[in-house]
């Protein structure tokens, strides 16, 4: 956990956000006019949408022989890179009488090499006694990739592990579900992050001391939905 957060409360809050986008690995610049990145804790990696500013760039961003093309967004100083997988045209005329272009490109982690349709699916059978955190590291060997494995680790028998036709970002996936834990790519860099899917035991929340604090002033809106569900509190 990190200090709170606290802001000066105003009337007006002013953000000036600095943006690049760059082709890798050359860091050929992309001009654009919006970027959109999303992801969330049951995905194991990041979607990045692009609109360029020049509909021409479209051309350094489509695969070659070695594959899809990687790319480098940078907002504030965060950094994302993202394999560009998919793009979209659109072609209208203004109200003026002008023709306009429009090109929207997307793409994934750049963990998506570990997944299909790029890995190929494998076969295993585990013939020897290994923890967890080394089983992952087995299926990243020779990739490229690397795990940071960061939850509950125990000992899987010999031949307990085992699976036909997987790929190993799918196979990395089971092995988190069975502690409960989830899949997240590094935005960055390349490496696996297996994590708890709660930093804090939910048990615990009610005493653990949040890492950002976000101050009633200024909140615009918020919304509350209560559900019922059945009292268990063991199984």
């Amino acid at each position: 956990l990190i200090a709170q957060l606290t802001a000066p409360v105003r009337w007006t809050y002013i953000v000036r956000n600095t943006l690049s986008v760059v082709r890798l690995p050359d860091r050929m610049p992309i001009e654009v006019d919006a970027v959109s990145i999303a992801g969330s804790t049951n995905a194991w990696g990041h979607t990045v949408d692009l609109t360029l500013s020049r509909p021409g760039d479209l051309q350094h961003l489509q695969p070659n022989s070695s594959g899809p093309r990687a790319i480098e967004v940078t907002i504030n100083g965060y950094v994302w890179t993202a394999l560009v997988e998919s793009y979209g045209r659109r072609r209208q005329v203004s109200n003026e009488g002008r023709p306009e272009f429009g090109v929207t490109v997307e793409g994934r982690s750049r963990t998506a090499l570990l997944a299909s349709p790029y890995a190929p699916a494998r076969t295993k059978v585990t013939s020897e006694e290994r923890s967890v955190a080394q089983l992952v590291d087995e299926e990243l060997a020779s990739t490229g990739y690397t795990a940071d494995y960061d939850t509950v680790d125990w000992l899987v028998p010999a031949g307990a592990w085992y699976y036909d036709g997987t790929p190993p970002l799918e196979a990395i996936s089971r092995l988190a579900e069975a502690s409960g834990a989830v899949v997240q790519s590094d935005p960055e860099d390349l490496v696996l992050r297996i994590v708890p899917r709660y930093p804090a035991s939910p048990w615990a929340w009610t005493t653990t001391t949040p890492d950002h604090v976000v101050q009633d002033d200024i909140v615009v809106a918020d919304s509350l939905q209560v559900r019922s569900a059945p009292l268990y509190d063991a199984v």
